[in-house]
């Protein structure tokens, strides 16, 4: 069984005071609930596996690193689209958005 992990990295201009903060001023003016492409079918696949599989990581002062796992490659392919959208979603609004190569973990 395999697990398909990528990763993205997202910077602002702005600075933020904690990782509450940043992730609140995402959602509330770039990806509101039921509006973002990515999202939705990320909270499918959460319903399916499990919300441990989505998580941000806070890097102070204006950084967030989204680390998606997915169960199988096709639910890894069928984000591949929707995360190129998103990317230029946050690039038209002077963010960086740098995503990784995807990381192929083998479980026993």
């Amino acid at each position: 069984m395999h697990r398909y992990i990528i990763q993205t990295l997202i910077t602002c201009e702005r600075n933020f005071k904690d990782k509450k903060e940043f992730k609140n001023w995402m959602v509330e003016n770039y990806v509101p609930e039921g509006s973002d492409e990515l999202r939705n079918y990320n909270f499918k696949i959460m319903d399916l596996h499990g919300h441990e599989n989505f998580f941000l990581t806070f890097l102070p002062p204006n950084k967030g690193i989204l680390t998606h796992i997915y169960k199988t490659e096709k639910e890894y392919q069928d984000s591949i689209p929707l995360r190129a959208n998103q990317k230029i979603m946050f690039e038209s609004n002077d963010m960086s958005y740098e995503i990784s190569d995807v990381f192929t973990q083998i479980l026993k």
